[in-house]
C-alpha cells in the first residue's frame, strides 16, 4: 500500500515537495524523492503525467496534491469562497471561475486547478463524496496542509519564506511522537508539507474516509 503526496508549486519544479508513504507493518515508509523536471516552468499537463508516473512507479492509487481543485461552484460556499476554504480557514479563497482573492493568488489557482483537470482527463478523477474511494481505482486528492497540522495538534509550518529551519525539525520530531514513521533522508519545508498531507492518504487508500 503507497500513496504518493505533491505539494504543488506553479513558479519552479524544485519548489515542489514529494514524498511516497508505504505501508510496512506497523510502519510507515516515507521517501522524499526529488519531482521530475521537464523546462523552465512547471506546466500542468507535464505535471500530471509525472505524477501519475510515479504513482504507477510505485503501485500507488492515490494522490494527494496542494492545490485548489476546482473553482467555486455557484450554490456551495460563501460569495468568494468554495465552502472547505471557508472552513479550513485557506489564506487564499476560490471564487467563481477566473475569480481568486487576494490576486497573487491566482496563477497558483490556475496552475492548481488545470492539474487537476489534467489527471481527470487521464483517468485520476477527483475524490467524491458521492463516490468514496476504492482501494483499487486511481483517486485525486486535494489537501491542504495547514488543516491537517491542525487537525493534529501540531502548530502549522511558518510560511516557507518565514521558515527556519528548527521550525522543520521540530515539527518533523512532532509527527514521528505521533506516527510509527522510517524516514528516509531529511525533508526540505515543501517534503514537509507534503508528508503531512500524504498521511491522510493512507487511510483513503483503505478505504477509510
Amino acid at each position: 500500500m503507497s500513496v504518493v503526496s505533491v505539494d504543488l508549486a506553479s513558479g519552479k519544479y524544485p519548489d515542489i515537495g514529494l514524498c511516497v508513504l508505504s505501508v510496512s507493518g506497523q510502519n510507515t515508509n516515507v521517501e522524499f524523492l526529488p519531482f521530475p523536471v521537464h523546462s523552465t516552468k512547471p506546466e500542468p499537463t507535464r505535471v500530471a503525467e509525472s505524477c501519475i508516473d510515479l504513482c504507477v512507479k510505485y503501485d500507488a492509487n492515490v494522490l494527494l496534491l496542494d492545490g485548489p481543485q476546482a473553482w467555486k461552484h455557484p450554490d456551495h460556499g460563501s460569495q468568494f469562497a468554495r465552502a472547505c476554504e471557508h472552513e479550513l480557514r485557506t489564506p487564499g479563497k476560490t471564487g467563481l471561475p477566473g475569480s481568486v482573492t487576494p490576486h497573487t493568488y491566482k496563477a497558483f489557482v490556475e496552475f492548481a486547478i488545470a492539474v487537476f483537470d489534467a489527471l481527470d482527463e487521464r483517468g485520476w478523477p477527483r475524490l467524491s463524496e458521492q463516490e468514496p474511494p476504492h482501494g483499487s481505482r486511481p483517486l485525486s486528492v486535494e489537501t491542504f496542509p495547514n488543516a491537517a497540522w491542525r487537525t493534529l495538534g501540531i502548530s502549522p509550518l511558518p510560511a516557507k519564506a518565514k521558515a527556519k529551519p528548527s521550525d522543520v525539525v521540530g515539527a518533523l520530531a512532532s509527527l514521528r511522537e505521533m506516527f510509527r514513521l522510517d524516514i528516509a533522508g531529511d525533508p526540505n519545508h515543501d517534503e514537509l508539507q507534503a508528508l503531512v498531507s500524504g498521511l491522510a492518504g493512507i487511510a483513503l487508500d483503505r478505504g477509510d474516509t
